[in-house]
């Protein structure tokens, strides 16, 4: 047995706590899905590697990996073009797994492309996509890379600095409130004139970051902006211990009165900026701020506080298969003219994970072999007929389960093709079962 066939086993019960929209999946040993995220099996990376190609290659997009943290980032890269003849531009990055930190089930496989021009907008680029989903792979079966392509995900902005007067700092009584939610409730404040803490670690160095209280950190921006492999799991958590030599009172955190500020990493989301008279944790328990101003309150320590996008983005609408923005900053470059001229960037993100989800049904044929090796010329036959198939083929070897069983989990799971190998193969062909518009139909095929 290999590591595919004991980690991602071929199984028709699956455990009721697994999505429905992952079920087909995991009986097929595409994914297995657990409850610290979803693991993927060659099956699954097989697919979406070979959707990505093809998408690649009909939009001729480069292949990168760009360590971008911001707009200002992907900016100064294009730059080194210098002028407009190169463009349009089409650049691909990588894919990557992440899983949610607040949601540890909940797991992402997305993928951004890079689109740098004159004549594009976020919504012709989607267009686009539309038109591509049902060409670039046949057995999409009707479903589209892009979906309500009007619906644009907004990049989260700065808070605009609000028109208000800078009020006193008070230390306010919070008793038996512990989570953002319960201190809303408590202060009738929202949490969106909150900061919220989160604190990790590297090395034993503490990383203190600051983001707006109805928002998330994504793991990945953070680890693109401190420098650190995403894919490595670098970060952890940061320990009772070191927070404590901060000075810093778990759930009732915050910078004012820290100590060893110089000795941490001090990050603020930009959602942060312009927000004033804010809710923060007074590293005593049961005990808040109100009124926090970051520029007066921690002046000293605002040297050392960095800036950047860390926010997680929760504002996906459910379906939305790819989501695309138009970033606010553009790219100089020189024109025909021989001027300066600012050109469009628009990112867009493919949300892989959910793209075959919605399929259900992948580009992969599954095998049930009935043929013994006892009937040496019938299974010298058949060992021929797989070789052909064998870029796609799954088999099925596994002992003392049923033919009725075999073909049941290989209904049920993402195979849109099951070869059978018994006794009647022959010239004439091999017998097939082919989904074909929402049904299984029995045919024969000459490999």
């Amino acid at each position: 047995m290999n590591y595919e066939d004991q980690m991602f086993k071929q199984l028709l019960e699956q455990p009721d706590y697994i999505p429905a929209e992952y079920m087909s999946m995991q009986r097929a040993g595409a994914i297995k899905y657990t409850n610290m995220g979803i693991h993927f099996g060659p099956i699954f990376m097989n697919q979406v590697n070979q959707m990505k190609t093809q998408l690649e290659n009909e939009l001729k997009a480069q292949q990168v990996q760009l360590q971008i943290k911001q707009a200002e980032d992907l900016s100064l890269f294009v730059q080194a073009v210098r002028s407009a003849k190169a463009l349009p531009l089409v650049m691909s990055n990588g894919l990557y797994i992440e899983n949610n930190t607040q949601n540890r089930s909940k797991t992402v496989v997305d993928q951004d492309l890079f689109f740098i021009g004159e004549e594009i907008s976020a919504q012709t680029v989607l267009q686009k996509f539309q038109q591509l989903g049902g060409q670039i792979i046949p057995t999409f079966h009707g479903a589209v890379l892009a979906q309500a392509a009007d619906q644009q995900v907004e990049q989260i902005e700065a808070t605009q600095p609000a028109d208000e007067t800078e009020n006193e700092l008070e230390k306010i009584h919070t008793p038996n409130v512990h989570t953002m939610q319960e201190l809303e409730d408590f202060l009738q404040i929202p949490k969106s004139k909150m900061l919220k803490l989160v604190l990790y670690q590297f090395k034993g160095k503490l990383i203190f970051i600051f983001i707006r209280g109805d928002l998330n950190v994504s793991t990945q921006k953070l680890s693109y902006v401190l420098g650190l492999n995403c894919y490595e799991n670098q970060l952890q958590m940061a320990s009772t211990e070191l927070i404590n030599q901060h000075g810093i009172v778990e759930g009732f955190g915050g910078l004012y009165n820290a100590q060893k500020c110089g000795q941490m990493t001090i990050l603020f989301d930009n959602s942060v900026k312009g927000m004033k008279n804010c809710v923060i944790g007074g590293n005593q328990i049961d005990y808040h701020y109100k009124n926090y101003n970051y520029e007066r309150d921690n002046k000293k320590e605002m040297k050392m506080v960095l800036f950047a996008d860390l926010v997680e983005n929760q504002n996906v609408p459910k379906g939305i298969l790819v989501e695309a923005h138009e970033w606010i900053q553009k790219v100089p470059l020189m024109n025909s003219a021989g001027k300066i001229q600012e050109y469009k960037m628009i990112t867009v993100r493919i949300r892989w994970l959910d793209v075959l989800a919605q399929i259900q049904k992948f580009n992969a044929a599954y095998s049930i072999v009935q043929v013994l090796p006892k009937f040496e010329e019938q299974f010298k036959q058949y060992q021929e007929l797989v070789q052909k198939i064998k870029t796609i083929n799954v088999i099925d070897e596994r002992p003392k389960v049923t033919f009725g069983q075999k073909k049941d989990t290989a209904m049920a799971g993402v195979f849109n093709k099951i070869y059978m190998f018994n006794k009647n193969m022959g010239p004439e062909g091999v017998d097939v079962m082919v989904f074909e518009n929402g049904a299984w139909v029995e045919k024969k095929e000459i490999l």
